[in-house]
């Protein structure tokens, strides 16, 4: 259970750094990893 927060903490910073990347890139790049990030709980939390 421990490593599940540790996983946890490490996903979340990861994207943190990368939805922080994707509010500089142009042409909705936020909107884009936001999607991403959707998809990607979807497969691997649920």
């Amino acid at each position: 259970m421990e490593s599940d927060k540790v996983s946890y903490k490490l996903l979340n910073e990861i994207f943190l750094c990368i939805s922080q990347l994707a509010r500089s890139v142009p042409l909705g790049g936020e909107d884009y990893i936001r999607m991403v990030f959707e998809f990607y709980n979807e497969r691997v939390f649920l």
